[in-house]
């Protein structure tokens, strides 16, 4: 069932690249299709069909946590502008300046380089249960760093992303008779969080050469931009306006 549905899914990805405007702005709509989907798409039945031991499944996790690691100290760089010590270069370049100051890797795009960074802090954690004290001391060490280059994505996304990982994470670790009443305190005590600071929230200072008043309107904008998207959904529900072509037809819905 999963197979097809994913098969289905690509499938109607790429009816909708090809029976629209596929070749604008240097094939871009192709490039994300072949990049972002078909390679993955492809990996995926690699990896299924490859033999899968123990070992070579932890090897996986711990290369991801290694990789993780570098992208979160590289975060944190970004974030205090450590620049000298951001490698690659390119990442500190002003050269690319969308999101500059904010933690974005070297996807240069802080909500890609947190799902990275995501992937990799759950990577770490899937040692714990094999882990003696002292390695379980060094897990929490490595999951603050973690912790540390999420807070640099300074991308809200991110954060809610991996507190509901660990809280997930948190639910199946300890006994039963202690999961729900941490994921109900959890639960109850991020929404405090968020009730309380839900003005910070909307609008704080991200990238280095945005003001707080610009975050706010880039808040402000989100229920504008559902309702764009909803009414581009209704008008073309199944194949939509063709991957990758929402910048260039969401324009014809802005005067409504």
């Amino acid at each position: 069932l999963q197979d097809g549905l994913l098969i289905a899914f690509i499938t109607v990805l790429a009816l909708s690249t090809f029976t629209h405007d596929w070749r604008a702005e240097n094939h871009h709509a192709a490039a994300l299709l072949l990049f972002f989907f078909l390679m993955p798409f492809a990996l995926y039945f690699i990896g299924r069909e490859a033999p899968v031991t123990p070992r070579a499944v932890l090897g996986l996790f711990g290369a991801i946590a290694v990789f993780g690691l570098y992208l979160s100290i590289t975060s944190v760089f970004e974030k205090y502008q450590l620049y000298s010590l951001v490698f690659p270069r390119y990442v500190a370049s002003y050269a690319h300046p969308e999101f500059f100051g904010r933690g974005r890797g070297p996807f240069l795009n802080p909500a890609g380089n947190g799902l990275f960074l995501c992937v990799g802090m759950f990577s770490l954690l899937m040692f714990w249960s094999r882990a003696n004290r002292a390695m379980k001391l060094g897990i929490v060490f490595l999951t603050m760093i973690y912790l540390a280059g999420i807070y640099c994505t300074m991308t809200r996304c991110v954060w809610l992303a991996a507190a509901g990982g660990l809280m997930i994470f948190g639910a199946l670790t300890l006994p039963r008779r202690w999961s729900v009443a941490f994921v109900a305190s959890a639960g109850i005590a991020g929404s405090l969080v968020v009730l309380a600071k839900w003005d910070d929230l909307k609008a704080f200072k991200r990238d280095k050469h945005v003001a707080v008043s610009d975050m706010a309107k880039s808040a402000g904008l989100r229920p504008i931009l559902a309702y764009i998207a909803w009414q581009m959904f209704l008008d073309r529900p199944v194949l939509g306006c063709g991957l990758g072509q929402y910048p260039v037809e969401s324009v014809y819905y802005l005067s409504d």
